[in-house]
């Protein structure tokens, strides 16, 4: 992992979570943070351009909408004909990525957009811990990324592949368990005394949004 990119995704995360909190929190609360996004999407950086920390909907797409992409003749199981559906569903300050449940298949949605890091990670915490007192007090107790993962998938922040919830909050704690000891290491030293000072840039706010997916 790269220790300098981490440092900056984690002030980021600091500065995002000071805009939602009024005071600073226990270190484990960013950590686990920068888990679930860098799971989710590279704290944004998968989705260049998007900074999309936590893979966090935006809204569904309209009936309308649903209509276009099907009169063009494309499918959100097919990768390929993702291209063609952003391109043709743009909308700003929103992404339009393809995403499946186990119920539902396949589906097109739209994910929130921002213009910086910082307002990801602001969304990001908004979605996981605002929205989610449950996810917020298992990570200020430092009760381990297995029990965030429960209390994530018990407040719908994502679905899985499985049929069984067991299986579901399984895999997720397991990719957060594998990345929390790199973001651990990343971060030695970081975090004491710690004030923010990260470029914040004018924020850009999209849809209050849902949940999110994966």
């Amino acid at each position: 992992m790269d220790n300098a990119r981490m440092l900056t995704k984690a002030q980021a995360c600091l500065d995002g979570y000071l805009r939602q909190f009024t005071t600073e929190p226990p270190r484990s609360v960013i950590i686990y943070a920068l888990c679930v996004a860098e799971h989710e999407t590279r704290c944004g950086d998968a989705w260049p351009g998007e900074h999309n920390w936590g893979a966090c909907t935006a809204r569904p797409l309209k009936l309308s909408e649903i209509a276009k992409y099907m009169q063009a003749g494309l499918k959100p199981g097919e990768p390929k004909d993702e291209p063609k559906a952003k391109k043709l569903l743009d909308q700003p300050g929103l992404a339009l990525h393809r995403d499946s449940a186990p119920k539902q298949g396949w589906y097109y949605t739209y994910f929130a957009s921002f213009k910086y890091d910082v307002d990801g990670a602001e969304y990001l915490v908004k979605m996981l811990y605002k929205q989610r007192p449950r996810c917020l007090a298992s990570a200020i107790a430092d009760c381990g990324v297995q029990d965030l993962a429960k209390e994530m998938y018990n407040s719908r922040y994502y679905t899985g592949v499985h049929q069984d919830a067991a299986s579901n909050i399984a895999d997720y704690g397991k990719s957060l368990s594998t990345l929390q000891p790199q973001i651990e290491a990343a971060l030695v030293g970081w975090f004491d005394d710690k004030a923010p000072n990260h470029e914040l840039g004018p924020t850009d706010p999209t849809s209050d949004g849902s949940e999110s997916s994966a």
